[in-house]
């Protein structure tokens, strides 16, 4: 048996060692020298001549592959011993592996973006999950009041009050005459928090009262900023370590301030929105940068939910008021991007307001009353945005919720700074910087409504040209509804004290600046990213009261009008 291995084990070496065409042995010199064609078949070289002996420019053909090749391309071999192992697959398999490898990495990705969606699922799940157990709680203490409700109504021994969590106190001879002024002094007050309409001459008073300067705040880096009623805060854009950050700070400065880390340049917009829940602490804050980015926080939450790329640096932001769910930004190149911050995979619309590449410096949600009710209680819905060297109204179309359609309003004094619009007056407010040398600044204000066919109607309030040579391109104004009268506010011609004018009477009601001497928080050294002028104005109406508050040179001074 062995020596029949040995006979095959030689039988296949001289196979090996034998030329495919002529059967000669290969030799390693003379006629049968082992040549290698490029397509790797062996022959010797007495064959490899025969074959390239009639072709020209000594090219030739493999007789098994049929493959053509060049004579200087023929290697001789040295070797002994040849072994020749087919290789037709290799290319095959090679490239089954690189498929395979593209399959596996774009499972991964499939695998990374199913587990994101995972995680937003849990995440959004235990929101819900907090709001209706808040909701259930809620509902307990509603029908616990209901209960002792009923149950004084059936005794009808004590009047109802608001219960407290407080330890009752017995009654007797001593604490008789104690409880009953504390319970006199609630309802009192009860009568008065809820009455509301207001005597005329306490009205009066609150009108022709002036603002007060309540605290000032050192923010470096403080920009822009925007006034919540909801939760009663601040919210103002900051600078701090290489990041740009928006403060929380509560009006009333009873609890510590928050910072959310969400931009890496300057912040140009800040907007409030309650959230569609409406819930009394749920709130929404939308910020647009010159990092191309737009950010939604929810102060509930005290954290960062969601980042849309503008794929432009954004200017100015907005809510839709007739859609919960979408908002608008204002880019450096004149486009108006429209997004649903449930969907953040995409921008749903994009819309060019100006045909030159002017940034979109403000924008404004308004809602247009039609002209003598001529249509009923139907509105008309848009933006006034403020581009280059022309104002528009931007129109929702009726029939799409995200196209719109472009109309010119008045623009004939100049380059326009600033442009709003007040849904409590219904005021529509445009500031300009005149084209003389002198460079004045004027603003108009106008009412807005709409007549047939949906054309915009303006009917002008009041012009005025202020003392002020603006060599900027800030310049901020606010119009607001303070005790039955409306004023707007704006710069004064040292630009660092603010005008308050009545509108009615077209007057100046009120000049003011900073006056504390002591600020009363510095959150951070004021190094760089310092804004001397002042760069924004906010205000709210709330019962009975306003509150202003403006930025300057890295300082949020607050003032408030009414009763506090």
């Amino acid at each position: 048996m062995e020596i029949e291995k040995e006979i095959e084990k030689e039988k296949e070496k001289n196979l090996n060692e034998i030329c495919s065409i002529c059967f000669e042995e290969m030799t390693l010199s003379g006629k049968h020298t082992i040549c290698s064609l490029p397509c790797g078949h062996l022959i010797c070289k007495s064959c490899v001549e025969n074959l390239v002996k009639d072709k020209r420019n000594n090219e030739g053909e493999c007789p098994f592959c049929k493959l053509p090749f060049v004579l200087r391309k023929v290697r001789t071999l040295k070797q002994t011993q040849m072994f020749i192992l087919d290789n037709t697959d290799l290319h095959s398999l090679e490239e089954e592996l690189e498929n395979l490898q593209k399959e596996i990495q774009k499972k991964k990705k499939e695998i990374q973006i199913l587990e994101s969606s995972e995680k937003l699922m849990k995440y959004t799940n235990q929101q819900i999950m907090k709001s209706i157990e808040e909701k259930e709680e809620k509902k307990e203490e509603i029908t616990q009041k209901e209960k002792a409700r009923k149950e004084m109504e059936e005794n009808k021994t004590l009047p109802i009050f608001e219960f407290s969590q407080q330890p009752r106190t017995p009654l007797t001879l001593e604490t008789a005459p104690i409880l009953f002024s504390q319970s006199t002094l609630k309802i009192n007050q009860s009568e008065n928090i809820n009455s509301k309409q207001i005597p005329n001459e306490k009205l009066e008073n609150l009108q022709n009262s002036h603002f007060k300067d309540v605290n000032a705040i050192q923010l470096q880096g403080a920009y822009v900023h925007e006034l919540n009623p909801v939760d009663n805060c601040l919210y103002s854009s900051c600078f701090f370590g290489s990041n740009y950050q928006i403060c929380r700070i509560p009006l009333e400065l009873d609890s510590e301030f928050e910072y959310y880390n969400l931009h890496k340049k300057l912040i140009r917009d800040i907007k409030c929105n309650q959230s569609p829940n409406q819930t009394s602490t749920s709130t929404l804050i939308l910020s647009v940068s010159e990092d191309k980015t737009a950010q939604i926080t929810d102060t509930r939450m005290n954290r960062q939910i969601m980042t849309f790329l503008l794929f432009e640096s954004g200017y100015s932001c907005c809510f839709d008021k007739s859609n919960p769910f979408h908002f608008f930004c204002g880019s450096n190149s004149g486009n108006v991007l429209t997004f649903d911050y449930r969907n953040t995979t995409s921008i749903l619309n994009s819309f060019k307001v100006h045909d030159r590449d002017f940034p979109v410096n403000s924008l404004s949600f308004a809602e247009i009353s039609p002209q003598n009710n001529s249509f009923g209680n139907s509105v008309l819905n848009g933006l006034i945005s403020c581009v280059g060297n022309s104002v528009f109204f931007l129109r929702q179309k009726p029939n799409s919720d995200l196209g719109f359609e472009k109309i010119v309003l008045d623009s004939s004094l100049g380059i326009p700074l600033h442009v709003g619009y007040s849904s409590n007056s219904q005021i529509f407010w445009s500031v300009f910087k005149s084209l003389s040398p002198n460079t004045q600044t004027s603003f108009q204000l106008f009412n807005l409504n709409y007549g047939s066919n949906f054309q915009i109607n303006q009917s002008k309030i009041w012009e005025h040209t202020l003392d002020y040579q603006n060599e900027n391109n800030i310049f901020p104004f606010q119009v607001f509804d303070c005790f039955g009268k409306s004023f707007c506010a704006t710069l004064s011609e040292n630009s660092s004290s603010i005008s308050v004018f009545d509108i009615q009477s077209q007057s100046l009601f009120e000049q003011f600046n900073s006056s504390k001497s002591q600020v009363l928080n510095s959150i951070h050294q004021l190094e760089k990213n310092s804004f001397q002028q002042i760069t924004d104005i906010k205000t709210i109406s709330l019962p009975n009261k306003i509150i202003l508050s403006y930025i300057s040179n890295n300082t949020i001074s607050i003032f408030k009008k009414g009763n506090f």
